[in-house]
């Protein structure tokens, strides 16, 4: 048993990556009511992934803060090996995949900058497999981390302040000035999945890490800030329309109980519970958790086509094409997990630490 895991985080990113499936099976289903803006799954199919990014920033600070050496090229270098292959092996066969079953859809510029990542520093919206412009995303955070170590290990504070002024900047600007309420969020996607729109949630993750890694609460107070991220996220008012969480105050109240209930998650002392079958479980989602998130949307199109195949076009079949659509993509994600992920991130660690 790993000590040292921050079992809460995964738990949470394991949720997140579920209710992402569950929001985007239901709105391809047509259940549009039941993932709008003022249902729980219709926000967190939003904020999941700005859940990911700050469970991404909390977690790279949680494991490189103390061993990264921000002017050692060889520390560098290692946190760059292991980012590549734990996020590359499993977005190479996603858009291999996509492309093989949609040849005619993508050029080779669009091929090439997304098998080599540009496409999240350069054309951002020019992204091939669902749900991977967020992929793109972490890349460019990824970039700018070992700068926010550095920063944050020398003794500039000016520096520090600058840079948060900077990033929370750029935050306020999309929010209440580039992203209009008043249009979707469809019509304004590549704007709003513009990395510098996101840096804000991976920077708060990292800053969650350096304000509270040494202090300590009661589990008490943590279930209360837990709770209270999670009245505000489920009960604060809003519009039915997706726009409307991701604009203006509505996006600072969501952003702030993302961040409320990734500190009580990051803080839980939760070691009692690790033998249960609540903690397996909810292990078994965090650990299969990426490739829950790009394998989902290619299950549902295999099963949809399936079903269109054997002519099973009865009524009721929506409600079997979800279920059957959870269980394989459940079921493929762990055999990635075992089989692909594990394996590519044996060797990312060989390549650094060769016998």
């Amino acid at each position: 048993m790993n000590n040292n895991r921050l079992f809460g985080l995964d738990y949470l990113r394991g949720f997140a990556a579920f209710i992402i499936l569950l929001y985007h099976y239901l709105s391809w289903s047509g259940f549009d009511n039941l993932v709008d803006a003022n249902t729980f799954i219709g926000r967190f199919g939003i904020y999941g992934v700005s859940i990911f990014y700050v469970l991404s920033g909390l977690t790279l600070f949680h494991v490189y803060f103390n061993k990264i050496n921000p002017l050692s090229k060889e520390n560098i270098k290692h946190f760059f090996v292991k980012r590549i292959f734990r996020i590359y092996p499993l977005l190479w066969l996603i858009i291999i995949i996509t492309v093989v079953f949609k040849p005619n859809l993508y050029n080779a510029y669009t091929i090439i900058i997304n098998l080599t990542g540009l496409y999240g520093y350069i054309d951002w919206g020019n992204y091939i497999a669902i749900g991977s412009w967020s992929i793109g995303n972490e890349l460019v955070f990824y970039s700018f981390f070992p700068l926010f170590i550095g920063v944050f290990k020398s003794n500039k504070i000016l520096l520090k302040y600058l840079l948060s002024f900077v990033i929370l900047g750029m935050y306020i600007y999309f929010a209440s000035f580039s992203l209009s309420s008043s249009q979707s969020l469809k019509e304004q996607w590549v704007e709003y999945a513009n990395p510098l729109n996101q840096i804000f949630l991976f920077f708060s993750g990292f800053i969650l890490g350096y304000f509270f890694q040494n202090i300590k609460f009661n589990n008490c107070t943590l279930f209360i800030i837990l709770f209270l991220g999670i009245i505000i996220f489920s009960f604060y008012p809003s519009t039915s329309e997706s726009i409307s969480i991701v604009t203006n105050d509505k996006r600072y109240v969501f952003t702030l109980s993302c961040l409320l209930i990734s500190l009580s998650l990051y803080k839980l002392n939760i070691q009692k519970i690790t033998d249960s079958i609540f903690h397996k479980t909810l292990s078994f989602f965090g650990d299969i958790s990426y490739s829950i998130y790009l394998i989902h949307p290619i299950v549902y199109s295999f099963v949809g086509l399936l079903i269109v195949k054997l002519n099973l076009e009865i009524q009721g079949i929506v409600y079997y094409k979800i279920l059957i659509s959870i269980i394989f993509s459940i079921i493929f994600s762990s055999l990635v997990f075992s089989y692909l992920e594990k394996y590519f991130i044996k060797i990312g660690n060989s390549v650094i630490y060769p016998n």
